[in-house]
């Protein structure tokens, strides 16, 4: 309500959710995706109202959209995936991965890599590699010693150096190889001017 001073719709939306965890804006300047605590909602920009809302028993952690077009809805439960068209969300059939999957802990965010595969990381430090293809998931068990149960933040897969950086929240900034081995780890260094002024990393 304070970020967007919308009027009739701020309230609207300050009566259905406290708690804002992602945005998406997007379609022409037209729409803005809402992802929330207790749900996901569509708003209109141009006629100043909310146009869709999809509730949730889990909480909505993360908002991620591929390179498909497909938005995926991470809750502290499992991921949903979701298409938008003309204002309205669909989800995918039988789409709700990972809920019986060795992801064990909320998800804390995503990426999409070079090779189109998903990097999917946890809150308890984990960093998991879905590849879509093949339906298998797999966890960089080099990153799980890095970490050190810090959650991951953000991930950045740069893809002209087929290299991955990994902003954690207490365990610095990680880089990882193109082999997915962890190559480096940047932390705060009172003794060094040129290091990194806090280990809590949230964007990269």
């Amino acid at each position: 309500k304070d970020l967007f001073e919308l009027p009739a719709a701020a309230n609207e939306w300050s009566a259905k959710s406290k708690n804002l965890t992602g945005l998406y804006a997007g379609f022409n300047g037209r729409m803005l995706l809402i992802a929330a605590n207790n749900g996901f909602y569509v708003y209109d920009l141009l006629q100043q109202k909310l146009i869709t809302s999809n509730k949730f028993s889990g909480f909505v952690r993360y908002l991620f959209q591929d390179n498909k077009g497909v938005f995926w809805i991470c809750t502290n439960k499992q991921i949903h995936q979701f298409v938008l068209n003309n204002g309205q969300l669909s989800e995918l059939p039988g789409r709700k991965i990972f809920e019986e999957s060795n992801i064990r802990h909320p998800i804390s965010c995503m990426a999409q890599d070079w090779q189109g595969r998903y990097l999917i990381g946890a809150a308890d430090g984990r960093l998991h590699v879905y590849d879509e293809a093949n339906g298998s998931i797999t966890e960089n068990k080099s990153t799980s010693l890095g970490l050190k149960l810090h959650a991951i933040k953000d991930i950045y897969p740069d893809s002209a150096t087929h290299k991955i950086y990994l902003a954690t929240d207490g365990g610095g900034l990680l880089l990882i190889d193109e082999s997915q081995l962890l190559e480096q780890v940047y932390q705060s260094n009172e003794d060094d001017p040129t290091s990194l002024s806090n280990n809590a990393v949230y964007n990269v």
